[in-house]
């Protein structure tokens, strides 16, 4: 039986040519998704659905979404029951993952909008190909708004005892709040659990545009018990950043009190809004743990860290001088001056060795006659396991008092650091 024929072009062709090149032309008029060449076979079934009546479909709710808040992503037009990636590129950079189109070729993802505030673009991109790449099927725009800042993580690690509803000894605390803060407006945080039963150092840092304005406070909950001083409980501390950046330290030691809480509290004083990442974490006090974290933080503004004044009070304490004050006595992290009668109580300045209040020839004459003094291991080292050389109690000794720039040895360069500060009086 002859088969019907009909012209395209003016040319005899058979019907279901015909039938093809319409599809195409209708198909191109349309709009086919991009697709990156690859080599396979077109699956014809799968192309079919996904350039179905009315196109592909992609769209982002709520648009505008908060940064960090949930969002979903979700359209139709998609090869059934296969995957799909999605691609989300914002001011900052781009992600992706994987979404299930289910069986009537729809797709709806839930995801995190992040913290990259600004305008993002998202595209679907699946395979039409089989062994070829993956096509772009269709895209969308979304907002994500700038959070204000808020508490995302609180997680506590109980090593001993979960059920006492404090944070001791071997139990660990760490915290993030993000977002973004005001001019004028602040954000706080107390923990769930207090401290008890141990010394602590607790410590918090603060990250933002280099041109913000920020200050960060907190009060001290109880003294450290090893500088002498039970004054330091109810102090202020205050840290404003620099460049960006705020760090503060503190050591309360609730080792023979009421368990103690703490809030700290970080407030915009600028005029613009700031993007801030805030991070907090309490743990034992053992060098091993602060000494890196507070480096930065300077909590009487003395122009020594916090990190050094507390190590030295701690490593100079066993040797039974912080009952009188008198030399070596160790430094307060928390004070820059005391009073000025020389040899009366805790030093307050790391160079004035005599705690006078200005440093002077005798305070290099009492580091000269400790040169050569030290066990060579530094401070940064100093490790709570006592089965290693740099086990706490294997480098406590009083001249750890004159050891200024914490590298293990008493020497010229700390009396150098003595010696450049000839003349100059203690205050921040």
């Amino acid at each position: 039986m002859e088969r019907q024929r009909t012209r395209v072009n003016g040319r005899k062709s058979d019907r279901p040519l015909a039938r093809m090149l319409a599809v195409a032309a209708l198909a191109a008029a349309c709009g086919a998704p991009e697709s990156s060449p690859g080599p396979g076979s077109l699956d014809a079934s799968r192309e079919a659905l996904a350039r179905s009546s009315g196109g592909s479909s992609l769209a982002v709710a709520p648009n505008p979404v908060a940064s960090h808040a949930a969002m979903r992503v979700t359209g139709c037009g998609y090869a059934a029951g296969g995957t799909v990636t999605v691609n989300d590129s914002g001011p900052a950079g781009a992600r992706s993952w994987s979404a299930t189109v289910d069986a009537s070729g729809c797709l709806a993802s839930d995801a995190s909008a992040g913290a990259d505030a600004g305008s993002h673009t998202v595209k679907t991109y699946q395979q039409l190909k089989r062994g070829g790449q993956a096509s772009l099927v269709a895209q969308a725009t979304f907002t994500v708004l700038p959070a204000p800042l808020a508490l995302i993580s609180e997680n506590y690690s109980f090593r001993w005892d979960a059920t006492k509803g404090c944070v001791g000894e071997d139990d660990h605390l760490d915290w993030t709040a993000q977002g973004t803060l005001a001019p004028g407006h602040s954000f706080s945080f107390t923990p769930q659990y207090p401290d008890c039963g141990t010394s602590r150092a607790v410590m918090f840092h603060v990250a933002s545009e280099a041109g913000s304005s920020l200050r960060l406070r907190t009060v001290v909950p109880r003294y450290d018990g090893i500088s002498n001083d039970p004054a330091q409980e109810g102090m202020e501390i205050v840290a404003r950043s620099v460049n960006g950046a705020a760090h503060l330290c503190m050591f309360p030691n609730t080792g023979f009190s009421a368990p103690a809480g703490y809030t700290v509290t970080l407030t915009n004083e600028g005029t613009t809004s700031a993007s801030v990442t805030l991070t907090g974490s309490d743990e034992n006090d053992w060098p091993y743990y602060y000494w890196s974290q507070c480096l930065a933080a300077d909590a009487d503004h003395d122009g020594w860290s916090d990190s050094l004044e507390h190590a030295m009070a701690q490593l100079v304490y066993p040797t039974g001088n912080h009952v009188t004050g008198s030399l070596p006595a160790g430094t307060n992290y928390l004070r820059a001056c005391g009073t000025p009668g020389a040899n009366d109580e805790f030093d307050t300045w790391p160079p004035d060795l005599d705690d006078d209040g200005v440093v002077t020839q005798a305070d290099v004459d009492l580091l000269a006659a400790h040169l050569g003094e030290g066990n060579g291991i530094a401070w940064s080292l100093i490790s709570p396991n006592h089965d290693v050389p740099e086990a706490y109690w294997n480098h406590v000794g009083a001249w750890n008092r004159f050891d200024l720039n914490a590298d293990g040895w008493v020497d010229s360069k700390d009396l150098d650091l003595v010696k450049a500060a000839l003349g100059k009086r203690c205050g921040p």
